[in-house]
């Protein structure tokens, strides 16, 4: 027995041993990768510090500490993407390193001085500066998926004014030219040209964030017309007929929808077919709503409509559609 008792003596001390190393060890280009990037102040919180020093504390753990998350900085700042930026001809970015250097060891400083607090501050100036170096200079892994969130932010925008034409058009037919709110295409376009100018560059990160104004601006009036629409339903439907006729022309507008996402889009062969699962659950329930209007039972039409239309939304955001309110 004596033996058996050492082996796991043993193998419970290695065990301990391993969980105290490997964290320290741990590949400092892997944790980076899977971080926020900071993008401006918005990312800072009411305990100061960038996005990047959160889930770093959150990565270490408090029993590190901040020397240790000190420790862990500085091996972040001499991995691959330093390396990167180091070997680019990018003055902003190499700035932005060396900043970042000068930042991580005043921190180590402050905290050698005993100052805890003012070390945080400093390492969380460190990290912000380092974040915006690796994005001056992306990886090329970055750079891919930041071109194909271009690709889809450009489709999302075109969906989305295409959306806003069809419910323009339907809007203006039903109540007259007050009820269309038009949103301001000058600067749409305007928008997405520069975005394509940006893209055309490699700037990617820039013209997305140009898209996704322009997209914002575009579904503000999708949502100001529902609203209002909503408001002349409350008004002016005043029999349960014409309550599930607005309903359905809700449901309608939203199942029209989804092959233009299909071909706009071009979603994945995977996402395509859990769409149509869902949508096909939809019309079934649609259906079943006609059925009900038929025999006058329109409470029961009213509420399957309203959940094939919710069922309809969901398809649409498995195909890539942002929520549209």
């Amino acid at each position: 027995m004596a033996p058996q008792v050492t082996s796991l003596f043993y193998l419970f001390l290695l065990f301990v041993t391993l969980g105290f190393t490997l964290p320290a060890l741990a590949e400092p280009e892997t944790i980076e990768s899977e971080l926020p990037q900071y993008t401006d102040d918005a990312h800072r919180d009411k305990k100061g510090g960038c996005i990047r020093c959160h889930e770093l504390s959150d990565t270490l753990g408090e029993q590190g500490g901040v020397k240790r998350k000190i420790g862990f900085t500085k091996m972040m700042l001499l991995g691959k993407s330093a390396k990167r930026v180091e070997a680019s001809d990018n003055g902003e970015a190499k700035a932005s390193l060396a900043q970042a250097k000068n930042k991580i060891e005043q921190a180590n400083a402050e905290f050698e001085a005993g100052n805890e607090a003012s070390a945080q501050v400093f390492l969380a100036a460190a990290m912000k500066a380092f974040t915006t170096a690796t994005q001056l200079v992306p990886s090329d892994n970055t750079i891919e998926k930041l071109r194909l969130q271009y690709q889809q932010r450009r489709a999302q925008l075109e969906v989305a004014r295409l959306n806003h034409q069809r419910n323009f058009s339907r809007m203006v037919a039903s109540n007259g030219e007050a009820a269309g709110i038009a949103y301001d295409e000058v600067r749409v376009e305007k928008l997405a040209a520069e975005a394509l100018e940006l893209a055309e560059k490699g700037e990617y990160q820039r013209a997305n964030g140009l898209l996704t104004t322009a997209r914002t601006e575009v579904q503000g009036a999708i949502r100001k017309m529902m609203d209002s629409q909503e408001i002349v339903y409350k008004l002016d439907i005043d029999t349960p007929e014409k309550e599930y006729l607005y309903e359905l022309n809700k449901y309608l507008s939203y199942e029209e929808l989804a092959p233009v996402a299909i071909e706009r889009l071009k979603p994945s062969k995977g996402q395509q077919m859990l769409a149509k699962r869902v949508s096909e659950r939809a019309q079934s329930m649609a259906e079943q709503a006609r059925s009900k209007a038929v025999t006058k039972d329109y409470p029961d039409a009213i509420r399957m409509l309203q959940d094939a239309t919710r069922e309809i939304r969901k398809a649409l955001k498995i195909l890539g559609v942002p929520d549209l309110g």
